[in-house]
């Protein structure tokens, strides 16, 4: 079905989409265009009758009610869709279903040699995860779904993995839809955008050169957006006027005919992306590197920082719980005595201590890039070849391209902040 008719569907459907239009474009994923100068407000309206919610769900015979009730919202959403693809053009939805990606590539749906591309520990450990709750909601189902009308060859791993990847990519919030949400026809089509980048410690010297992709701020700069948006802040929002029974999305920003509306789906880091929405995006603001606090060497490092604020920043630079931890676990005991409070604040031991801090992040990210079985050089030439076996590799490739990038910035810059904080030799 082409865009057109399932824009004339959606009308037909209730929803007043006529600011809007669909398509691809220069080879990116398909997204939401404005069709005409668009001011700020209210750019698409959908009727709750137009909406798929696990309420929708109807399994024949009371003897599996029961069974029914005690599924999540989002397992009975996904049973949803698969007894209305079950049902071929006889379905009312079909229409939506067939816009609806036919490969989506969510964590949960990579293989174990795809994970195994992905080379870093915690974000291996991350996809087995999201495959193995796959797995169970899909067992916790098969029981059912006979009864539900679901065909044969759509009751298997593969077609349960699509669905679930359905609800959790493609839902938005709606308070009547349990905590899966609803899935919101177009709506769903638009495309994410990040905020603003975050605020980062300052450290003297760390970013006295720009990495690819930023300012000289280390402010990542996005290639995702128009000259004629007013910037993040005009991204649009989605949300259910309870008042007027209609899912809205509004936008804050102004747009010309022929622009690209996105919606910004909240703060995720690109590992974040992959598992939830099946993307990444190649300058996020919000993206994070994951260290492992054995890679410092430092005993008492975890008596000051918990294991899940040991990351770094989209430009290498650590995070406030990791260098505060770095600062107090290089500190001597007298130091940390007379010089804790400043820390805790945001500011230095002193400079002999900063120094040996510096030195504990250079060494720790060295060592995380020696072992991994690929350098980032080799990375960047293997996506520039192009020859990843599948569409999930490729994405895999990408985040460890990343991942190893942000640890190379927080490796150089701390070689930068050491030599700055050098005294200058002067000609005698």
């Amino acid at each position: 079905m082409s865009e057109q008719s399932f824009l004339q569907w959606s009308q037909a459907a209730g929803l007043d989409s006529s600011k809007l239009s669909i398509r691809a474009e220069d080879g990116n994923q398909r997204g939401v265009f404005s069709a005409s100068d668009t001011q700020p407000g209210r750019v698409l309206e959908v009727p709750v009758k137009a909406l798929l919610t696990a309420s929708r769900l109807h399994v024949g015979g009371s003897e599996h009610s029961e069974a029914v009730r005690a599924l999540l919202p989002e397992q009975k959403l996904a049973l949803f869709l698969l007894q209305e693809k079950s049902k071929l053009n006889a379905s009312a939805w079909e229409p939506y279903l067939a816009q609806l990606p036919s490969t989506p590539n969510r964590l949960c749906t990579f293989n174990a040699e795809e994970i195994g591309f992905l080379q870093v520990r915690y974000a291996k450990d991350v996809a087995t995860e999201s495959t193995e709750l796959v797995r169970q909601q899909w067992l916790a189902c098969q029981h059912l779904m006979a009864t539900a009308g679901i065909k044969p060859e759509l009751q298997g791993i593969e077609s349960w993995q699509w669905a679930a990847a359905m609800v959790t990519s493609r839902t938005m919030h709606f308070p009547a839809g349990g905590s899966c949400g609803a899935l919101v026809p177009l709506g769903d089509m638009f495309n994410h955008a990040p905020g603003p980048a975050p605020t980062t410690p300052f450290i003297e010297g760390f970013l006295d050169k720009c990495p690819p992709g930023q300012d000289h701020a280390g402010r990542p700069q996005n290639n995702i957006g128009t000259a004629s948006s007013d910037s993040a802040s005009g991204w649009g929002t989605g949300y259910y006027d309870e008042d007027r029974q209609m899912y809205c999305i509004h936008t804050e920003g102004r747009y010309c005919k022929g622009d690209e509306m996105f919606l910004t789906y909240g703060q995720h880091t690109n590992l974040q992306l992959l598992e939830l929405y099946g993307f990444l995006l190649d300058h996020n603001p919000d993206d994070r590197a994951q260290l492992p606090l054995v890679a410092f060497n430092l005993p008492t490092l975890a008596e000051h920082v918990q294991p899940g604020d040991a990351w770094l920043h989209w430009n290498g630079v650590p995070s406030w719980k990791l260098l505060q931890g770095l600062r107090l676990a290089t500190a001597s005991k007298k130091e940390r005595r007379q010089r804790a409070h400043a820390v805790v604040a945001g500011r230095t031991v002193g400079p002999e201590a900063e120094t040996r801090a510096l030195t504990s992040l250079h060494a720790a990210c060295t060592a995380i890039l020696d072992v991994l079985p690929t350098t980032l050089q080799q990375d960047l030439q293997l996506l520039e070849d192009g020859a990843e076996p599948s569409s999930r590799m490729a994405l895999a490739l990408r985040w460890r391209i990343g991942y190893k990038r942000m640890v190379a910035h927080a490796a150089a810059g701390a070689s930068r902040a050491l030599q700055a904080s050098q005294p200058s030799q002067g000609k005698h």
